[in-house]
């Protein structure tokens, strides 16, 4: 199985360029014809970004279990193969998706949690004048220390169903243009029982389809915006031994490193 091209520090520069922003200032650069693709399905600039975090989402996922993805695909237009960085772990690649940059730039180049110093999408959006909510798990968790010391409205949450209630909140206070929300529970359940396992399975229907209600309900309450919406992985995984007691991920393999990330749109209708 060969590795996917497009690596995931491309990921920040293409959002910003689909969503008419500045990019974070040592991104890579866009991915052009996705720019173009979104550009002529939506002719009026987009105001608002939903961005859904999923742990963990393998590609290979995608392609055994098509069906599971059936929440995600109704609400996006996109497919995107993409590569994680190396090492495939959670503060490496939610650092790179979000600077834009490799490893070896933003800092983070193994399993740590430092609050990156490296310009992000937060910031860049802020300097674009958006008004950002990130909603995260858990006081150690990756996403709730790594971002920690911006200019944006912070979310910590206790479980992914309170990060997806506090979401769908905020979606109907309707004052925020750029949400991100995090899930975690498939990654964590996949640690500890395996990533084909019956429980992990349920965690990533769960997954997909707490996208798939946050993207109705964007539908509804923020139909006098155009909003881009994106389904956003960090890395893959693979079964320890014969899967059926753990599942980790974190090596030059594509079962870590291929993902898949989906985009869509939901074009306003008043």
């Amino acid at each position: 199985m060969e590795l996917n091209a497009i690596p995931v520090s491309r990921f920040a520069a293409t959002l910003a360029a689909v969503a008419g922003t500045e990019p974070p200032r040592q991104a890579e650069p866009p991915v052009d014809w996705v720019v173009e693709l979104f550009g002529q399905y939506c002719r009026e600039e987009f105001d608002r970004v939903f961005i859904f975090n999923s742990d963990c989402i393998a590609m290979w996922l995608y392609d055994k279990y098509p069906e599971f993805f059936e929440p995600v695909l109704k609400n996006t237009l996109l497919a995107l193969p993409m590569r994680a960085a190396s090492p495939a772990v959670t503060p490496v690649n939610f650092a790179s998706l979000y600077t834009g940059a490799q490893p070896c730039v933003h800092g983070i180049q193994k399993y740590e949690k430092p609050v990156l110093k490296t310009d992000t999408l937060f910031d860049s959006m802020r300097r674009s004048g958006k008004k950002v909510a990130l909603f995260t798990l858990y006081e150690v968790g990756t996403m709730s220390n790594i971002f920690k010391q911006r200019d944006i409205d912070y979310y910590l949450c206790n479980s992914d169903s309170e990060a997806e209630a506090e979401t769908r909140r905020i979606i109907d206070e309707d004052g925020h243009d750029f949400v991100c929300s995090y899930g975690m529970d498939y990654d964590y359940i996949q640690h500890r029982k395996g990533p084909e396992s019956a429980a992990a399975l349920t965690a990533l229907q769960q997954q997909t389809a707490r996208f798939g209600r946050l993207a109705d309900h964007i539908r509804k309450v923020w139909a006098h915006h155009n909003t881009l919406v994106v389904f956003a992985t960090d890395h893959g995984v693979h079964a320890v031994g014969d899967g059926r007691c753990a599942g980790d991920h974190g090596e030059d393999i594509p079962e870590d490193l291929n993902i898949m990330h989906f985009w869509g749109a939901v074009k306003r209708t008043r």
